[in-house]
C-alpha cells in the first residue's frame, strides 16, 4: 500500500487514445450485436469504461468539489440484466451542510429488428433511501435492460465537504475494461494519497493545467499583481487500471473494502492564504482529546448523570459485586433500548429524549449505557470502532472518518460490551463489531484494543430416527446452538413457526406434527428448537438407505477459487456437533456402516464414529474451526477440510429386511 502527499507524485505519462473514444455517447451498433467480450469471454455483463473526475469549483463561500462519472456497461446475458441497479451515495452532516446529486442521465440501447434503439430513465423513478444518520443515497434500476443492452451512466455530485474529496473503485461486481480517475487540485488542500492492492496503474500522469485562476482580489498594476489574492493553475493526476478483473470473492471475509482495488484521499493540510498552513493530520491523543470534550460524545456522557440516576434507583444493585452489577445493568438496557438499526460514533439526540423515546443510534444506546455503568461504580470507558461493513481502521492516520461505532470496555474483568443487539449474552459484542481493533478514548493516552472472541460457539443436531413401515421413517431432531449461534439462528428464524417448518423441510423433514423453542429470550442460556415429524425412506429392494444426518450437513464446498489473496474470516471458533440414533427394527440387520474417520491439527478438527449396541446405531460427529482467521497460505487445506467433511458427514447406514415384518 502506498501513502504518498499528492503534491509529490512523479509525472508518469502513457499516451492513450481511449479518451477520444470514450468522449462519445453514440455507442457503435457493433458493441450492440456482440455476443461475449474479448477479453472477458464469460462474463455476464461488462463495464466498457468508468471514469471519473474530480475539481474544485468556485463558490460565494470558496470552493466545493465537484464530482463527475461517466459509465458505460455491455450485457450479455439475462443474469447481467438481472444486476442492472445503481447507488449514488452522498453525505449529509446534520447540521444543514449536504452533498448534492446533480443532473443525473440514464441511457439504455438496444437493437430491435437490427435497428438501434433507446430508453431514457424515468426521473420520477428515482428514489432517496436514508442509510444511516449521516449518509443517503439516490436510488434507481436502469430502464429497459435485458441480455444485448449497452447502457450509460452520468451523473455530478457537488460537495461543500473538502474531507470528502471522493475516492475511486476500479474494481467492481463485473470485469471493467478500463477504469479511470483524474483530480484537480488547487495549492489551499492537500491530500494524502492512499492506493489498495495496486501495485502498478496503466496509467498515471501529473501535469499543470494551462488555464490560470484567481483567488481573492487582484490587481494589475504595470504588469504587476497587486492585493490580497493570489493567481494559481490546477495540477491534475490521472490514473487508470486497464482490463480489471471482476471482484468475486469467496466467503468469509471482513469487508469487500478491504481488499478491493481501489484509491482513497484523506486531507492533511490546509493552505490558508491568510493564517498560513493547518495540520489537519492529527495525532491519535488529540483524536482522543477531542472526542472526550466533544459535546456529541465525552460531554454526552456527562449529560447522561441524571437521567443515569433515575435509571438506576429502578435497579436492585445493592450489596451486588462490580460483575453482577455490570450484568444487571447491561441485560436490562439492552431490553429497555432498541437500536435505531443506525451505526455512529456521535449523538445525535439529547439523552432525555433518547430514553423518553427508548430508542436511538449505536451511539446513543453505548454513551449512555457507559452513563449508566460508570454511575454504578464501574470504571466503564467508550471505545471507538469501524465495524466490518465499513472497513478495517487504518492505523497510519488518525482519522475520524475511519470509525463508525461505539463499544464499551470495562478494565476489570477486560471485557467489552455493546447494548445494541439483544440476542447476545451481556459480554459478547456482536459479530459485525469483531474487526481489527478499537481505540479507548480517555483523559489520558489512548489505547488500542484488539477486537476478537475466542470462545467456540457451538451448534449441536440430534437425531432420533426410527422406521415406522417399509416406507416411512419417523424423526425427532433438536437443534440446540450457543452464543453467536444462537444469536445467528434467532435473527434467522425469529422464533417463527413457518421458518423453522421451512428450514427442517428443506433439510428432510418433510412432514412436520409439532415445533417447540426454548431459551429465545435469555441470552444466557442455549436456543433450542425442537422438531417432530417424518419423511419418506429411501429403498432399493430390502434395503432402507438412512442418512444419519438427513440434509442438514455442508453438502458444497464453499470455497470454490483454487487459491486465495486474502484471509478466511469465520470471526469466531466455530464447532458443528451431530449426534444421531438409528433404531433398527425387528426383522431388519444392519447391512453397511462407514468407517470411522478422525483428523485432528491446530487449524481443524473432523471426527465422526458409528457404534452398535444391540438395535440402536450411534453416530457421533465433530467438525471444530479452531481458528478465527486462516491465513492465505492455508486455504488449500481448509478447503480440503472441508471436501472431507462433507463426504464423510453425508455418508448412509444401510439396514436391510431379513424377514418379512409387519413394516
Amino acid at each position: 500500500m502506498k501513502h504518498l502527499p499528492i503534491i509529490f507524485l512523479t509525472l508518469f505519462t502513457i499516451n492513450i487514445s481511449i479518451g477520444q473514444e470514450l468522449a462519445s455517447n453514440n455507442v457503435p451498433i457493433d458493441i450492440l450485436k456482440q455476443k461475449k467480450d474479448s477479453v472477458f469471454p464469460e462474463s455476464d455483463a461488462v463495464i466498457l469504461f468508468d471514469i471519473g473526475n474530480s475539481k474544485f469549483i468556485d463558490t460565494d463561500d470558496g470552493y466545493n468539489i465537484q464530482f463527475t462519472r461517466s459509465k458505460r456497461v455491455k450485457v450479455y446475458t439475462k443474469a447481467g440484466a438481472e444486476n442492472a441497479e445503481f447507488s449514488i451515495d452522498y453525505y449529509v452532516d446534520g447540521y444543514g451542510k449536504t452533498e448534492y446529486v446533480k443532473k443525473i442521465e440514464v441511457i439504455s440501447y438496444n437493437l430491435e429488428n437490427g435497428n438501434k434503439t433507446f430508453t431514457l430513465l424515468d426521473k420520477n423513478s428515482i428514489y432517496d433511501e436514508k442509510i444511516n444518520e449521516r449518509w443517503r443515497a439516490k436510488k434507481f434500476a436502469i430502464p429497459n435492460v435485458k441480455a444485448g443492452t449497452v447502457y450509460d451512466i452520468k451523473y455530478v455530485l457537488e460537495t461543500p465537504f473538502h474531507f470528502n474529496l471522493p475516492d475511486w473503485t476500479f474494481q467492481s461486481f463485473y470485469p471493467t475494461r478500463y477504469s479511470e480517475y483524474t483530480v484537480a487540485m488547487i495549492p489551499f488542500y492537500e491530500y494524502i494519497f492512499d492506493s489498495q492492492q495496486i501495485s502498478e496503474f496503466d496509467i498515471k500522469e501529473k501535469k499543470i493545467d494551462d488555464v490560470e485562476r484567481q483567488f481573492g482580489n487582484i490587481i494589475d498594476v504595470y504588469g504587476v499583481n497587486r492585493g490580497s489574492g493570489s493567481i494559481f493553475n490546477d495540477v491534475i493526476f490521472k490514473f487508470g487500471l486497464k482490463n480489471v478483473p471482476a471482484y468475486n470473492p469467496d466467503k468469509y471475509i471482513s469487508s469487500p473494502t478491504d481488499y478491493i482495488k481501489k484509491i482513497d484521499f484523506q486531507l492533511s493540510k490546509f493552505h490558508s492564504p491568510y493564517t498560513g498552513t493547518k495540520e489537519i493530520i492529527t495525532t491519535w491523543p488529540a483524536l482522543s482529546k477531542d472526542l472526550s470534550n466533544h459535546d456529541d460524545f465525552g460531554k454526552y456522557i456527562k449529560k447522561a448523570k441524571k437521567e443515569s440516576k433515575d435509571i438506576l434507583a429502578k435497579l436492585d444493585l445493592k450489596g451486588k459485586s462490580d460483575s453482577e452489577k455490570t450484568k444487571i445493568i447491561v441485560d436490562f438496557f439492552k431490553k429497555f433500548m432498541h437500536w435505531n438499526k443506525f451505526y455512529s460514533f456521535y449523538a445525535s439526540e439529547k439523552p432525555k429524549e433518547v430514553i423518553d423515546n427508548r430508542t436511538g443510534n449505536s451511539a446513543e444506546i453505548n454513551l449512555l449505557l457507559t452513563a449508566l455503568l460508570i454511575e454504578a461504580g464501574i470504571n466503564a470507558k467508550p471505545v471507538i470502532i469501524s465495524t466490518r461493513n465499513h472497513g478495517k481502521i487504518k492505523s497510519n492516520y488518525p482519522f475520524k472518518h475511519y470509525f463508525n461505532h461505539v463499544l464499551i470496555f470495562i478494565e476489570n474483568p477486560g471485557i467489552l460490551i455493546d447494548g445494541i443487539d439483544p440476542t447476545l449474552r451481556y459480554n459478547l459484542i456482536p459479530t459485525n463489531s469483531i474487526n481489527g481493533v478499537g481505540l479507548i478514548i480517555n483523559d489520558e493516552e489512548p489505547r488500542w484494543l484488539t477486537l476478537s472472541n475466542n470462545i467456540p460457539s457451538i451448534d449441536k443436531h440430534i437425531f432420533i430416527i426410527e422406521p415406522i413401515n417399509a416406507n416411512r421413517l419417523d424423526i425427532q431432531f433438536v437443534n440446540v446452538s450457543s452464543f453467536y449461534v444462537a444469536s445467528q439462528t434467532k435473527k434467522t428464524f425469529d422464533n417463527n413457526e413457518d421458518k423453522i417448518k421451512e428450514y427442517a423441510e428443506k433439510n428432510g423433514i418433510t412432514e412436520i406434527n409439532t415445533i417447540r423453542t426454548k431459551g429465545y429470550d435469555n441470552p444466557d442460556m442455549p436456543y433450542s428448537i425442537i422438531i417432530k415429524g417424518e419423511k419418506e425412506a429411501s429403498t432399493i429392494n430390502n434395503d432402507l438407505i438412512i442418512k444419519p444426518f438427513l440434509n442438514f450437513p455442508l453438502s458444497e464446498n464453499p470455497f470454490k477459487e483454487e487459491s486465495r489473496s486474502y484471509p478466511v474470516d469465520f470471526i469466531y471458533p466455530f464447532e458443528q456437533q451431530y449426534i444421531s440414533k438409528i433404531k433398527v427394527p425387528e426383522g431388519y440387520e444392519v447391512k453397511f456402516i462407514p468407517e470411522p474417520f478422525e483428523l485432528s491439527n491446530n487449524l481443524i478438527g473432523i471426527e465422526i464414529e458409528y457404534i452398535q449396541l444391540a438395535n440402536i446405531i450411534s453416530i457421533n460427529a465433530n467438525f471444530n474451526l479452531k481458528q478465527n482467521v486462516y491465513s492465505p497460505e492455508d486455504y488449500p487445506k481448509l478447503k480440503r477440510y472441508f471436501e472431507i467433511m462433507i463426504e464423510r458427514f453425508n455418508k448412509e447406514v444401510i439396514i436391510s429386511r431379513t424377514t418379512v415384518s409387519e413394516l
